[in-house]
């Protein structure tokens, strides 16, 4: 998942906000589709939050 972050920058840069922040955020429609798509966020009333804790963790630290 990491080399389809690095291979589409606009996903970890929509990516950040969501493992960052301690509430869910709303994202762009197609970023925040993809995301889902690959596992790493999750939907709840069109905001979207890190699908499991150990992603969260991870991609703060590969992101910030």
């Amino acid at each position: 998942m990491r080399v389809k972050l690095q291979e589409h920058p606009e996903l970890a840069i929509a990516l950040k906000p969501v493992v960052t922040f301690l509430t869910s955020v709303q994202l762009e429609a197609i970023a925040t589709y993809k995301l889902e798509s690959m596992g790493l966020v999750k939907l709840e009333r069109n905001q979207a939050m890190p699908s499991c804790e150990l992603y969260q963790l991870y991609f703060r630290e590969q992101l910030t």
